[in-house]
């Protein structure tokens, strides 16, 4: 049985890399995910998704107008 672990939590230091070597070393058979860890992107991204919708919604308007 393999198991998916969320690794949830703040992205200031490296504790994920921790847990995930920890398991590596002990062979267990767990997949984990995470949030989205790079600082800079993590508080644009926001932003970025506000800007694809209103790219989308352009794209469409023009596309059903024509």
């Amino acid at each position: 049985m393999e198991l998916v672990v969320y690794l949830a939590g703040q992205i200031h230091d490296d504790w994920r890399d921790e847990v995930k070597a920890k398991a590596q070393e002990k062979s267990l058979a767990i997949t984990f995910v995470s949030p989205q860890t790079n600082h800079d992107r993590s508080d644009a991204v926001g932003e970025d998704i506000f800007f694809l919708l209103l790219f989308l919604s352009f794209i469409t308007i023009n596309i059903t107008s024509k």
